[in-house]
């Protein structure tokens, strides 16, 4: 009996040296890939998510001075394919009158399940907007037959593997399990055991399957999630239907066709891009409460705005973000109707989005708020001289007492007699921002030049000067 006792001993006693040392190696693994020794059990989804590591150091939340902006995507939204982050914190900037944060977590290829997760990751930061743009990446997974598609898309080896350091473990504490779960699928796959659909492109093998649309109830689920915590945790979400572009009558070589097919057949990427933004409408109205831009409607179906079927040119990276804008300005003016500044942020936008009877309205509303607002007053100019409507739309009963600071001491035009004048004023306007900034600049204020930089691109989207210096004092103000 003493014997037996003693064994049971010893082989409790090996087991608990040999699991400690199996986690001081694993622990020492991770370290070897940039995580922490002693919180690398927390730290795993890093090694998947490495675009969350500097959004979860940061501090994050009410009272921080920033307005936080968190954007959830593919590649569409990556600053390495669109400037749509950079555009969208330049007029946010200009209507918070604060500094704008922009967290972009996203990334190449990732799916609405991936944002989940991401979203789920940053429990503890407070956000004034979450913006998630998803539709085309989970197409691909439709790309196999019924009895291997997975609803948690664990028919790529990337889900399946990430399953296993997301789920929920009765000993998380300890990263041993998971590291050797890890390691045997690599081995499983390495020797065949195992297949999954690869992740590279579309399975050649299962493009005939990619008609049926598969996904569309995971994409749901992954959308109701991802509502869910933003409900929870109080962030306002903006949902946006995906917008691309195949033209009909597309020749087999061109563009469009060629990175069609990196999710499917072209006319299957189709087909499941429009059965997910029928989704995201359908949750748009289901929660009322949340933001929604129909972006699929509103960017024009052009040559000029994508660059292949789902990234964006400059021009429809500028739409994408004045289609944001209107939206998010009639929402503002549902209960601040009478700022003068937001009818003509709105306006700008519109009138951008050639919208010009819907800016006129509008930059007309800022007008009879502050008679004082010329810049306004050369908007309405220069869309009555696009819609050849002068008359009707050039105010004539202008506070002629507004600011000296335009050009000295000469007080800005009460009225545009034409519409070269207005342009003529604005871009006089837009250089006196810019070289104030660069005087301020060189002063060391630096505050008040990315202010007048900020200022300057208002008034002219495309002034790259402006942008490159506005650029290049952030860059500097962050090290």
């Amino acid at each position: 009996m003493l014997a037996s006792r003693k064994l049971v001993i010893k082989l409790l006693f090996s087991a608990c040296v040999f699991i400690a040392g199996m986690e001081l190696g694993c622990r020492l693994f991770w370290k070897l890939q940039g995580l922490s020794f002693l919180k690398c059990h927390r730290q795993m989804h890093l090694v998947f998510y490495p675009e969350l590591r500097p959004i979860e150091e940061m501090s994050i939340g009410p009272g921080d001075g920033y307005y936080d902006v968190l954007l959830l995507g593919g590649s569409v939204l990556h600053e390495d394919f669109t400037p749509i982050a950079q555009l969208l914190g330049i007029e946010l900037e200009l209507e918070q009158n604060r500094h704008v944060r922009i967290h972009n977590a996203s990334f190449r290829a990732h799916s609405s399940l991936d944002s989940y997760y991401k979203y789920r990751h940053l429990s503890g930061k407070k956000f004034d907007r979450v913006i998630v743009y998803h539709g085309i990446n989970e197409v691909r997974a439709n790309n196999c037959d019924a009895s291997n598609f997975r609803r948690d898309y664990g028919h790529y080896f990337w889900y399946r593997a990430l399953h296993l350091v997301e789920g929920t473990p009765r000993f998380r504490h300890l990263v041993f399990f998971r590291t050797l779960g890890l390691l045997w699928l690599k081995v499983s796959r390495g020797i065949g055991w195992d297949a999954y659909v690869p992740a590279a492109g579309a399975d050649p093998d299962g493009l005939a399957y990619g008609g049926s649309v598969k996904t569309k109830g995971p994409f749901k689920r992954n959308l109701s999630r991802i509502i869910r915590l933003a409900e929870a945790r109080a962030d306002p979400l903006v949902l946006m239907t995906f917008g691309y572009y195949l033209p009909r009558g597309y020749l087999p070589g061109n563009r469009w066709h060629t990175s069609a097919k990196l999710w499917g057949l072209p006319q299957n990427v189709a087909r499941g891009i429009d059965v997910h933004n029928t989704v995201i409408r359908e949750m748009a109205k289901t929660y009322p409460g949340i933001m929604f831009v129909d972006q699929d409607k509103l960017i024009p179906k052009k040559d000029g705005f994508f660059r292949d079927v789902c990234h964006l040119t400059g021009k429809g990276s500028r739409s994408f973000v004045d289609n944001y804008l209107v939206t998010h300005y009639q929402e503002v003016l549902k209960t601040q109707d009478r700022k003068a500044a937001v009818h003509y942020r709105l306006a700008n936008a519109l009138a951008r989005l050639r919208r010009r009877a819907a800016a006129a309205d509008h930059y007309s509303r800022a007008i009879e708020i502050r008679p004082d607002l010329v810049e306004a007053r050369a908007g309405l100019a220069l869309i009555a001289g696009a819609t050849g409507k002068g008359r009707q739309c050039r105010p004539e009963n202008a506070d002629g007492s507004v600011m000296k600071r335009f050009a000295g001491d000469e007080p800005p035009p009460q009225s545009f007699d034409s519409p070269e004048r207005a342009l003529e004023f604005l871009e006089s306007r837009c250089r006196l921002h810019y070289n104030l900034g660069k005087a301020m600049e060189q002063q060391g204020r630096f505050e008040a030049a990315v202010s007048q930089y900020r200022q300057a691109l208002q008034l002219r989207p495309d002034f790259g000067q402006a942008r490159y210096d506005l650029e290049l004092i952030q860059r500097l103000r962050r090290r």
